[in-house]
């Protein structure tokens, strides 16, 4: 069990190296272009617009709900969202550029989520914190070292008392102490 969840948080921190390199690229690019993404998913009684958009080292998401939408929001929330569309544009001048990489921020138009009527909802903060989040679990992964305890086996942590010269478990040769 123990190698099971040591394979998967290892899977997991992998995944998480990969999203941090995938964001650290985005970042250099948004430098030099605006990437856009939506996606809008059609319900029975409107659209749910999805968003994605990095530019100057900031990254913003968003999900709108247009008109025509439901009051009950669970089936429009509970869509999922599978042809993005991806739009490049040139980077302008933005006068409010060098505050922009420390600024966090919210938005709620309209009725937001809830209630009838269309709404946004949408956060917009600097990359630098979705590549800090994404390379938490890959630096921890390295950096962290189980203690090994005297008598017990370095690879799998059985108990090697009995069977000092191998370990019976995986065949590990413990090293030899004076």
């Amino acid at each position: 069990m123990k190698r099971l969840r040591r394979w998967v948080f290892t899977a997991i921190a992998g995944t998480s190296l990969a999203l941090c390199m995938a964001v650290m690229a985005l970042v250099a690019r948004s430098f030099w272009r605006d990437d856009y993404a939506d996606c809008t998913v059609n319900l029975p009684g409107g659209s749910v617009v999805y968003t994605a958009e990095s530019l100057r080292g900031t990254m913003e998401l968003r999900v709108a709900i247009l008109p025509g939408v439901n009051p009950s929001r669970s089936s429009a929330l509970a869509a999922i969202p599978i042809r993005w569309r991806l739009r490049v544009f040139p980077v302008g001048n933005d006068p409010a550029y060098p505050q922009a990489l420390w600024r966090f921020a919210g938005e709620n138009a309209g009725n937001g989520l809830r209630g009838p009527g269309p709404g946004r909802v949408g956060i917009f903060f600097p990359a630098w914190v979705a590549i800090l989040v994404n390379a938490l679990l890959p630096i921890w992964r390295l950096t962290w070292r189980k203690a090994i305890k005297p008598g017990l086996c370095a690879k799998c942590g059985y108990d090697l008392r009995a069977t000092p010269d191998r370990c019976p478990e995986c065949g590990t040769v413990p090293p030899k102490t004076n």
